[in-house]
């Protein structure tokens, strides 16, 4: 019995194909598709365009997980060294100027933030219910620390960002996930701070006042020297997740940002 293959060539070519065969090229067709919709800024977790708010939202929410994920890998490895915090309807002083107030006032630096913090464990943190304006801020516990401290007012999509599209180049991987097209701005505050969220931690009172105006005197020489407020960019995919990086050479397997500079 003769076999009739299919007179359209790409049929034809479909019929002869082994299974193992086939399967590459359907996973090769998806494949393009899906980068053909990444192109086009389609989310592919939810099958359309994220709206320019919707997708600043997923940014934030991404921030805050990183960090959250941090500080719960940290407490898993040395107990609670690092902490996350949120800070709601902060003040509109600006940060260099708050340490001027809180410089001999005798409070903590949590008590005078008014940080709630929300990791390490579960602290019962609606995300969902987080307005702006807040601070994000991420600090460590131990003696003479630092603090990294982020406002939401200071998160913002760069528009026209032809050129930072073309100074970067993505992975197959990358571009699969749908990086390359969307790219925020972002500041970050650096600090020092004074010890732990118990003011005295075995030291006197006066010891402890110390130890703090000698972090506050060291903060705000980084303001006056203009190396306490970092600009960053941070890569982002059309569902909004930011592009990280393993820190696997320090054995702590934490999540950093990636961040870039414009050229």
């Amino acid at each position: 019995m003769q076999i009739k293959l299919p007179r359209a060539p790409w049929l034809r070519i479909l019929a002869i194909c082994s299974p193992g065969l086939l399967a590459i090229l359907a996973a090769s067709l998806f494949v393009m598709h899906r980068l053909s919709q990444n192109a086009d800024g389609v989310c592919v977790d939810s099958g359309r365009v994220f709206s320019e708010s919707e997708l600043r939202q997923a940014v934030i929410r991404n921030l805050i997980q990183i960090d959250v994920d941090n500080a719960n890998r940290q407490k898993d490895l040395f107990n609670e060294i690092f902490r996350t915090g949120i800070v709601k309807s902060p003040p509109k002083t600006v940060i260099r100027n708050l340490l001027d107030e809180f410089f001999d006032n005798g409070k903590s630096f949590e008590e005078n933030f008014s940080i709630e913090v929300i990791a390490p464990g579960n602290r019962g943190f609606d995300l969902d219910t987080l307005q702006e304006p807040f601070l994000l801020i991420g600090y460590g516990t131990m003696r003479r620390d630092g603090a990294a401290i982020m406002a939401s007012t200071d998160i913002h999509k760069i528009e026209n960002s032809e050129r930072l599209q073309k100074q970067h180049t993505y992975s197959l991987y990358e571009r699969y996930r749908g990086f390359g097209k969307h790219f925020y701005r972002m500041k970050r505050t650096l600090i020092e701070k004074d010890c732990c969220d118990n003011n005295n931690h075995g030291r006197s009172e006066e010891e402890y006042l110390a130890d703090k105006r000698t972090a506050y005197i060291g903060s705000k020489n980084s303001f006056d020297r203009n190396l306490a407020v970092l600009e960053l960019i941070a890569q982002v995919s059309n569902c909004g997740a930011i592009l990280t990086f393993k820190e696997e050479d320090t054995g702590f397997d934490l999540t950093s940002i990636q961040w870039i500079r414009e050229q």
